[in-house]
């Protein structure tokens, strides 16, 4: 939490110092930051000049560094996503320094941070291991520019310390692992729901949640990948994240039907549960899971259903899987106009910008994975189909039974409850309360997906 607190303050910090720079004018800047490495020199200098590396938590980028044929001291940098980054090695000092000199000339607009751009590491012994410094020199163009520089290099030297640390299997220290980024902002986010829904619904609904993501971590297991962890988001739900990058769309369509897919047994427990008892607690974390799963089968990106349908399609034409995409920007957008979830909305808007540049590239799918045959794909809908129909059944048999106790005189439930503090004068029906509470924790989780299969 303090981590977290702390990476806010500084991202806060640098979109101002971006602004100031913007407003006096960009000139050539020197950013850096420096970390604590407990390891030797040549173990850090091996991670920096290795020829893989996985860079990123939430999204992981995996990148390759190979020379280019017929040009000393240039190398060139791929990444899973397709982007290239040309660079000229300018100093070496073997354990000590590499520095180096971005050339505009085959990189990828998007990855300069500016004109005349130049990055390095430097590396020093202390007695408690290497502190590795990154630094950035470059002239920014926008604002962007300038707030990206700073942030990429603490991401880039967390991401060795975490690698090499990990490799020497030397556990985090235990306030480290106390305030670390993923606990901080799980807490923030149930705070969130608290705010928005009371305790009791959050709690339940950062059940759903969670089992919801649990789906996905078993999926990355069952199809050769490494899960990382699991996270719950402020105000949009949560998302599981991997070590390793998707290699096919089956994975991509399997990891997220399993989300709601393992769903179902919960689902279906809770809704045992709440028959045998008529517990009104049970039937409202019956019907969170029931409808938060159903909606997030919705075939629009970046639901979880959006990425089995694209993947489904591409078996079939990457045009139509383009084409069909597209169709589901308008709908997401008056989804989140109509439960007024703002948040879901700008991921819309994110994943539109992601389909324009691919309607322009003529690429209706991810170049970087494999498709999936017809005949997996055939399995897979399948799959959504039962899952979909699964927990729509759930959620109406639910309320069927609800509606049976509630006409003879069954206690409110806690969404109920909820629902008369907030407009204790409003729409005192029950069953409209039930439907208000439910799509209201519904908008929260909507959004709740997993970032590798961003589109």
């Amino acid at each position: 939490m303090l981590l977290f607190l702390i990476e806010m303050l500084r991202l806060a910090r640098d979109f101002a110092i971006a602004l100031i720079d913007a407003t006096i004018g960009f000139k050539r800047k020197r950013y850096e930051y420096s970390t604590i490495i407990r390891s030797g020199s040549d173990k850090v200098w091996q991670a920096i000049t290795a020829e893989t590396c996985t860079f990123g938590s939430l999204v992981p980028i995996q990148v390759t560094n190979e020379p280019v044929s017929n040009r000393e001291n240039v190398f060139r940098i791929k990444t899973n996503y397709d982007q290239v980054m040309v660079w000229r090695q300018t100093l070496r000092r073997e354990g000590q320094a590499l520095h180096c000199e971005i050339l505009a000339d085959g990189t990828d607009p998007e990855l300069l941070c500016g004109a005349d751009d130049h990055f390095g590491y430097e590396l020093a012994e202390t007695t408690e291991g290497t502190r590795l410094t990154l630094f950035r020199e470059v002239t920014p163009r926008s604002v962007t520019d300038a707030f990206v520089a700073p942030s990429g290099l603490r991401s880039g030297a967390r991401t060795y310390k975490k690698q090499i640390e990990k490799e020497l299997d030397l556990k985090r220290p235990l306030m480290e692992r106390l305030t670390s980024f993923g606990i901080g902002i799980s807490i923030l986010a149930f705070v969130s729901f608290w705010y928005t829904m009371g305790l009791e619904v959050a709690a339940l609904l950062a059940v759903v949640i969670l089992l919801h993501e649990l789906g996905h971590a078993l999926a990355f297991k069952l199809v050769g990948m490494q899960p990382k962890g699991i996270y719950l988001v402020p105000f949009m739900g949560g998302l599981a994240t991997t070590k390793t990058p998707y290699r096919t769309d089956f994975q991509i369509g399997f990891v997220s039907l399993m989300g709601p897919g393992f769903s179902l047994i919960p689902t279906f427990a809770f809704l045992i549960g709440y028959l045998a008892s008529a517990n009104s607690t049970l039937y409202t974390a019956t019907a969170i899971s029931a409808f938060v799963n159903f909606l997030n089968l919705a075939p629009i990106l970046p639901l979880d259903g959006g990425h089995v349908i694209k993947t489904v399609l591409t078996a079939v034409s990457r045009r139509l899987a383009l084409i069909v995409s597209c169709v589901g920007v308008p709908l997401g957008l008056l989804g989140a106009w109509w439960l007024k979830d703002y948040v879901f909305g700008g991921l819309v808007l994110i994943v539109a910008i992601g389909l324009w540049r691919s309607v322009k590239t003529g690429d209706a799918a991810d170049d970087q994975t494999v498709p999936m045959s017809r005949f997996s794909a055939a399995v897979l809908l399948a799959g959504f189909i039962i899952t979909a129909a699964g927990h729509g059944y759930a959620g109406y048999y639910a309320y069927s039974a609800y509606q049976k106790g509630a006409s003879a005189g069954a206690a409110a439930t806690p969404m109920e409850e909820r629902a008369q503090q907030l407009s204790p004068d409003s729409r005192p029906d029950l069953s409209w309360a039930y439907a208000q509470n439910t799509i209201h924790a519904a908008r929260i989780v909507m959004s709740s997906r997993m970032s590798e299969a961003a589109a």
